[in-house]
């Protein structure tokens, strides 16, 4: 992974956009023809070698026509993509069918050299990686509203999912090897003299999606008092004056604990402390550096992991099941990845929750009728 920072809006545009492009819809040419995650004009992100993003600006009231520019995450730098036919970028109204063949091709380019891997092979790859889950769910969910995927299908991996216990209500124990690791109890600092709003959180897991700080998921603290943490944990510290007093200001920083005490975190751009409004967009893909130092992370770009997979019919059952793999051997992602595959799923077909369910439900009773051998 790395983090960059996305172009900010042209000065000219009065709309800007960004997206990081995963999946190609053929049956669109408008700008639902490309399947990805959006991203903050200006903002720093989270992006992988290879990676294909979309930069788009407007302006109608200038009679400015839209503008839509290409970028490829080359050597942990965006640069303009290109193909045989020069630099891939589009004016106009009808810029998404000037792109949308050009940018297919280039996918099918990337992923050439993944292909001859079976199916086995890249499941356990994207099981690997902590936004897969919510990647490959987008995609999935573009695929069968294109019709190319039955909705039997999708209730079939939903209800892979519930069966193998992986969703947060699912009422899961915590195994002995989660459980496992030398704690330590700290004392967790107070709110500052000057906040209205304080709080703490341990950091688990960054959600890539969102921009205030639902990004960070983790166990809230109270400030102030006294907490029994692992080591090595990452505490963020969160502090506001508010907007009663006339006066608006934010301030979070994010601690670790090093050999039973909090201290501050850095990284190479120096200590994670940030202050102003945009505070989780800054935080967010320096902190999910920091949880990634941990378990090592799949080579292959995610793009390529979820392309393939889905390209084949068995790709997803696959999935699932290197999901449950990779959960027994206590990697942390596996579990939200497959909650987010879900979520992803029911969201874009609400009736797929209650058919997997039945699913479930009827491989119970099959499995409660069937004699004893």
């Amino acid at each position: 992974m790395r983090v960059v920072t996305i172009p900010a809006r042209e000065e000219w545009s009065s709309r800007s956009w960004a997206k990081i492009v995963r999946w190609v819809n053929l049956t669109h040419d408008t700008g639902y023809a490309f399947e990805g995650e959006w991203l903050r004009r200006g903002y720093p992100a989270e992006v992988e070698e290879g990676d294909l993003i979309l930069l788009g600006d407007r302006n109608d009231q200038r009679g400015r026509p839209t503008c839509v520019r290409t970028f490829i995450v080359s050597q942990g730098q965006l640069v303009p993509a290109h193909d045989e036919h020069g630099p891939l970028e589009a004016q106009g109204k009808d810029w998404a069918r000037q792109l949308r063949d050009r940018i297919d091709a280039l996918f099918q380019q990337q992923d050439q050299p993944y292909a001859a891997m079976t199916s086995e092979e890249l499941a356990r790859e994207l099981a690997r990686h902590p936004y897969g889950g919510q990647a490959y769910g987008k995609v999935l969910a573009a695929v069968a509203a294109a019709g190319k995927l039955p909705l039997e299908a999708l209730a079939h991996i939903c209800a892979e999912i519930l069966k193998a216990g992986m969703l947060p209500d699912s009422g899961r124990q915590e195994t002995d090897e989660e459980e496992q690791g030398q704690t330590a109890t700290v004392d967790v600092p107070g709110a500052e003299e000057w906040s209205s709003r304080a709080w703490a959180m341990v950091v688990t897991r960054t959600d890539r999606t969102s921009s205030d700080d639902c990004a960070f998921e983790g166990v809230r603290l109270r400030r102030g008092s006294t907490a029994t943490v692992k080591e090595g944990s990452i505490i963020l510290l969160y502090d506001r004056l508010g907007i009663s007093t006339g006066l608006k200001h934010i301030c979070a920083r994010v601690l670790v604990v090093s050999q039973g005490q909090l201290v501050p975190a850095h990284d190479e751009h120096g200590p994670l402390e940030v202050e102003g409004e945009g505070w989780a967009l800054q935080l967010r893909p320096r902190v999910a550096a920091l949880l990634r130092q941990g378990p090592s992370q799949p080579a292959i770009p995610l793009g390529s992991l979820v392309r393939e997979l889905v390209r084949r019919p068995e790709g997803s059952l696959a999935y699932v099941a290197a999901l449950r793999e990779a959960r027994a051997a206590g990697y942390p992602y596996a579990s939200p990845c497959a909650s987010e595959l879900y979520t992803e799923i029911v969201r874009a077909r609400p009736s797929i929750r209650r058919m997997a369910a039945q699913l479930v439900e009827g491989g119970r009773a099959a499995e409660s009728s069937a004699p004893d051998a």
